[in-house]
């Protein structure tokens, strides 16, 4: 779990012991800088590793009653991934342009072909940022926005029409990381792809499938589910 201040996120760990009731200790602490707090919705853990990812959704503080109203998004904001040893608390932090992205598939460990240990990090993300608007993203749930028959998503929200599944690799040994992206295996292109759920068993470790749910504005809403072969 992720214990969040305006200091920084705090991780800590819990556990069941035998009478039933929860152990937690302290893993580790990611310092932010002032004034950047982000929305820390999803994270990552591998057998060995927290991934605490902090995209470019960020929180405004302006409003203190609709909180929803202070959550926001910039381009210019980059994402920061800071990857937490579970063994002795020591961090290592990446960083990548601006992303739009929620909800986590799987993270885990692996060896390249050069035996450097390696990070993956599967999200579904928004293909382009560069539309996206600059305010708050929650609009688009709002009972005004959901009712008016003149709204449209493509011509008002462009940017949340088009997902791609996005692979972060978070290179351990010389402290890089890269973006691999998946074709867009679907039809029609224009999918909202979201909601990921694999096979728990396989948490933190090497998989191969993930089913997400998508929805198409284009056919009112119009919702499905797909499986997909990493």
């Amino acid at each position: 779990a992720v214990v969040s201040t305006q200091s920084g996120h705090y991780g800590r760990g819990y556990k069941e012991n035998e009478e039933g009731q929860i152990d937690a200790k302290f893993v580790g602490r990611v310092p932010i800088e002032k004034g950047d707090f982000r929305v820390v919705h999803t994270l990552g853990a591998t057998e060995n590793f927290i991934v605490l990812p902090r995209f470019s959704l960020y929180v405004d503080f302006n409003d203190p009653v609709e909180l929803g109203q202070n959550i926001k998004f910039s381009s210019s904001k980059p994402v920061f991934m800071d990857v937490v040893s579970l063994k002795d608390g020591s961090r290592k932090q990446f960083t990548f342009k601006a992303h739009e992205a929620q909800h986590i598939f799987n993270s885990y460990e692996r060896y390249n072909d050069k035996n450097e240990l390696e990070i993956v990090v599967d999200y579904p993300t928004l293909d382009s940022v560069d539309n996206v608007p600059d305010k708050n993203i929650f609009e688009l749930l709002n009972i005004e926005t959901l009712t008016d028959p003149n709204f449209q998503y493509k011509e008002h929200w462009e940017a949340y029409t088009t997902f791609r599944i996005r692979r972060f690799i978070l290179n351990m040994d010389t402290g890089t990381g890269h973006i691999y992206d998946y074709p867009q295996m679907w039809s029609p292109l224009n999918l909202q792809v979201e909601f990921p759920y694999i096979n728990d068993a396989y948490r933190g470790l090497p998989y191969c499938y993930v089913y997400l749910q998508t929805w198409n504005q284009d056919a009112h809403n119009a919702m499905g589910i797909i499986k997909v072969d990493m």
